[in-house]
């Protein structure tokens, strides 16, 4: 069944759970497995799985690019939506 916002709820709430982790990933130091876990994902392998098919980069790279990375949620995310939310330097 579709909601409201043209997901199931399951989607949605999935895609929550990804933008909070994503936002720890830029904000903290934990361990990219204890971001996994804290925001509700028991299988590290199915979380980089699914944080690549909405980010379009695996969680390291969000880690590593922490400077530059915009954590701010967009709600038209897609695959291969995290290569347009770098901060452009000019």
């Amino acid at each position: 069944m579709m909601g409201v916002c043209g997901k199931s709820f399951y989607r949605y709430l999935r895609e929550r759970r990804m933008w909070a982790a994503r936002r720890m990933l830029v904000e903290s130091d934990k361990l990219i497995k204890q971001v996994a876990l804290d925001c509700g994902f028991r299988h590290f392998g199915r979380f980089t799985e699914q944080y690549v098919e909405l980010f379009g980069e695996q969680p390291s790279d969000t880690r590593r690019r922490r400077g530059e990375v915009d954590w701010i949620e967009n709600t038209t995310a897609r695959p291969g939506a995290g290569r347009s939310t770098t901060k452009s330097h000019g």
